[in-house]
């Protein structure tokens, strides 16, 4: 079984999706960035090509701010970010987490970790969760 599912940042190629875990390949183009969100589910990366910036955080605020968060595209990292008109705020300390993710990377994604990528070069990602779940949303992709 295989499902490809175009998204407005590229499309996700889901390999395996059953009781147990899922399985997906996510292709993210260069600018290109998802929603900012958090699931009940578990997630765990592995880049395969391309270099990914990971923004995420536990942080409860950020439900109460999620109009001012944001990453500036083009910006050194550990900069504040604009995407799409809305602000990341970084120099908050402990309100968010940048972590540059470049080929053979591997990350975890705990349960309900807010998060959000963006594809610094066209990207490939090879994930593995726990079973598929919709997603919270704070922000869409565009």
């Amino acid at each position: 079984m295989s499902n490809w599912i175009p998204k407005i940042w590229g499309g996700e190629l889901i390999f395996a999706d059953n009781e147990l875990y899922c399985g997906k390949i996510l292709e993210v183009k260069k600018g290109h960035f998802s929603s900012f969100h958090r699931h009940k589910k578990v997630e765990d990366w592995l880049i395969y090509s391309g270099k990914i910036l990971l923004l995420h955080s536990f942080h409860p605020l950020l439900q109460k701010r999620s109009k001012d968060i944001g990453l500036r595209v083009g910006g050194a990292y550990g900069e504040d970010v604009i995407l799409n008109g809305v602000e990341y705020k970084s120099e908050e300390k402990g309100l968010l987490t940048q972590t540059l993710l470049r080929k053979s990377d591997t990350k975890h994604i705990p349960s309900l970790e807010w998060h959000l990528f963006y594809a610094l070069e066209d990207s490939q990602i090879i994930e593995v969760s726990t079973p598929d779940e919709e997603s919270e949303r704070l922000t869409e992709s565009y």
